[in-house]
């Protein structure tokens, strides 16, 4: 039967049991087309399928275009098939492409086809796979178009013989098994089923007396028939395999032992310090894992080990439930100590050590370094070092050595071996300055820092010593020529040259001379008139321009001898003149060769002492007095004169008569040591 369907999508209704309905639906665009379309015929199937239960089996629908088709076209079959106690499936949707066609061409056939599976253990009879929709969808980029036929409902009846009597499967656990804590374990059980029914698995455990509160398994899938296990503890663990066909009441069991041995922890440090400084306390950090997850652990007996050069510090080791902490102290370097920890698990297995090597290196004592100046030029500064310390007990106790240079030279070729224990040293300074002494504080390691101090040295100035003066005693008329022995010493050695000054005491110019050595010196002579005293001053002058103290010998003259007063003035005061009378004074001067000295000026001076008294017995001289009170010099009695007038006398202020009393006259001239004599004036 062939019409044509309206452009709508039409759904049949498929009988209950044996009625495969099809329909084909073509949109309305499609019949106001003016050209010849191409219809599609739907050939039912034909036959039955018998199938076992559970069986599947194929289905084709064939058909066929037939009629004008100007250009290519498209259309897409759905179906929607049902089959009362199975199961249609197929490909949903499946597109097919129509060439160009003229009407008279033979038919363009295709077939769509699906598979059809009864339900295992549904039971004998025959089943009825109808059609529920049967859609053709069209396109065509030409303009033709596609036009679909309703063809009657069909039908497909598919057959299977009843079910067989169930049976329930049998199961095999296998084993025993055995394998390490933390680690899977593979499992081989295995199951069967005599009428073939999907079986259903399911894998427990249990743990034998003695194994550890806490312990457990883990299975890789408890509903597979060969999964692997993973247990946390060591210990004997029953492991049971259950499975069910899915229609027996209680599932089928089957049971194995497993033997799980022990894991040794493994331990290992945490970014451990692999350098030290000799004195430096180290904090290492471990982590512990254990394939037994249940297991707890415990440090090994003999660690922590801080190794040879290290020392593990009391009471800093600390756990917790995955690792743990000590600290290292490293007394001393360079060393190479291998710090390591090793655990033990609750079950007595024990790890490998962990170990990892420091390098200890040895550091650098240190000091302070100072002196004990100002010092004076010519003297020694101590230099001392103070406050020694290293990081290294070990270092302090050995000693330190000590190495200096006054000059702040190189010290390199210093070492431990050649250095002394002294922690101070003296430094001689022959001149002042400022100046750098370099030290170096050593370990018995070799280690060592250098330092360097200033000392600061004050100039000092000469000393002068004086020797005895030569030449000196009675004047000379022809000259006076003394020698000055001297010497000086100065503690500065580099301090010349020395510039010498001699002052003479006479107004005189200095005498200045420069020495370029210390010591005695060159006998000075000088040239003096009579006279005095003379004082003579000394003073030597340094480069740094530090001047001596003034050395003078003891103040001297050099004099004429004298005769002392003449008659008629005599020497034991017992001249008595008459009141208004003249009479002279007389003294002779004479040098150091007994010559007459008749240049000097000697003047007289009259000093009354007393009232006088007693008689008159000198003579009295007619002579012409003498006015002032300078002498006069007699070449034909080579001697110096004063006539002294009592009646009116110029000695004495206002000038007028010499009282009656005692008096005391003086001769004075620089040239000679004063000369005094006494006499009375009476009536």
């Amino acid at each position: 039967m062939r019409s044509i369907l309206p452009s709508r999508r039409w759904r049949g209704l498929v009988s209950s049991t044996l009625v495969l309905m099809l329909a084909v639906g073509v949109p309305l665009a499609a019949l106001a087309s003016d050209v010849d379309v191409a219809v599609v015929d739907v050939t039912a199937p034909t036959g039955s399928v018998s199938l076992a239960p559970g069986g599947s089996g194929p289905i084709t629908i064939n058909m066929s275009v037939t009629g004008n088709q100007a250009g290519t076209a498209t259309f897409t079959v759905n179906r929607d098939w049902t089959l009362s106690g199975g199961t249609f499936t197929g490909s949903t949707p499946q597109t097919f492409t129509v060439p160009p066609r003229s009407g008279g061409d033979p038919a363009t056939t295709f077939s769509t086809s699906g598979t059809v599976t009864v339900a295992a253990g549904h039971g004998t009879g025959t089943f009825t796979l109808a059609v529920g929709a049967f859609d053709i969808t069209n396109s065509n980029a030409t303009g033709a178009k596609l036009a679909a036929r309703n063809v009657s409902n069909y039908q497909v009846t598919v057959t299977a013989p009843p079910p067989p009597a169930n049976s329930p499967p049998t199961v095999d656990a296998n084993g025993p098994y055995s394998g390490t804590e933390g680690s899977p374990i593979a499992l081989t059980g295995t199951a069967s089923d005599p009428n073939g029914d999907t079986l259903i698995y399911a894998w427990s455990f249990q743990a034998a007396p003695g194994v550890d509160a806490g312990a457990s398994c883990t299975f890789s899938s408890e509903t597979v028939a060969s999964p692997s296990v993973t247990c946390t503890d060591d210990g004997t663990y029953t492991l049971t395999l259950s499975v069910s066909d899915g229609k027996i009441a209680s599932p089928v069991t089957d049971t194995a032992t497993l033997t799980v041995s022990n894991a040794a922890p493994t331990v290992s440090f945490t970014s451990p310090a692999t350098s030290a400084n000799e004195g430096d306390t180290k904090t290492y950090s471990f982590t512990v894992s254990d394939a037994g997850t249940n297991d707890t652990f415990s440090v090994t007996s003999g660690f922590p080990s801080c190794g040879t050069g290290g020392s593990l510090v009391p009471g800093s080791v600390t756990t917790t439930t995955t690792g743990g902490s000590f600290q290292c102290l490293f007394p001393d370097g360079p060393a190479s100590p291998s710090v390591s920890i090793q655990v033990t698990d609750d079950d007595g297995a024990v790890s490998t050590a962990a170990t990892t090597s420091v390098t200890v290196a040895n550091v650098d004592p240190t000091a302070t370094l100072g002196n004990n100046g100002p010092v004076n030029e010519g003297s020694s500064a101590t230099i001392s070092f103070t406050s020694p310390s290293d990081p290294s007990s070990t270092d302090t106790a050995a000693g330190f050595h000590y190495a200096f240079s006054c000059t702040n030279g190189d010290l390199s070729g210093a070492t431990y071996a050649n250095s002394g224990t002294s922690a101070s040293t003296n430094c001689p300074f022959a001149d002042n300055g400022s100046f750098t002494v370099k030290g170096r504080i050593i370990d018995k390691d070799g280690g060592y820092t250098e330092y360097t101090t200033s000392v600061t040295v004050n100039n000092v100035k000469p000393t002068v010593s004086l020797g005895t003066l030569t030449g000196t005693g009675i004047a000379c008329i022809g000259g006076n020529q003394v020698g000055l022995p001297f010497s000086f010493s100065d503690p500065g050695v580099n301090d010349g040259p020395w510039t010498v000054t001699i002052n003479w005491g006479d107004g005189s110019t200095a005498t200045t001379f420069s020495a370029s050595t210390q010591g005695a010196q060159s006998t000075q002579p000088h040239t003096y008139a009579a006279g005095g005293p003379y004082t003579i001053t000394v003073t030597v002058k340094d480069k740094d321009n530090a001047t001596s103290d003034a050395q003078s010998p003891a103040a001297f003259s050099l004099k004429y001898n004298t005769s002392g007063l003449l008659q008629p003035i005599n020497a034991d005061k017992s001249s008595n003149f008459k009141a208004g009378s003249v009479f002279p004074i007389k003294i002779q001067i004479t040098d150091c060769n007994g010559a007459s000295v008749g240049t000097l000026k000697p003047d007289v001076k009259l000093e009354k002492v007393g009232a006088g008294g007693g008689v008159i017995n000198e003579a009295e001289v007619v002579s012409v007095p003498d006015d002032g009170s300078e002498m006069r010099y007699d070449t034909s009695g080579k001697q110096y004169i004063y006539n002294l007038s009592t009646k009116r006398s110029t000695l004495i202020a206002p000038a007028g008569p010499i009282d009656i009393g005692s008096y005391k006259v003086s001769v004075l001239d620089p040239a000679i040591t004063t000369a005094d004599g006494y006499f009375d004036v009476v009536k």
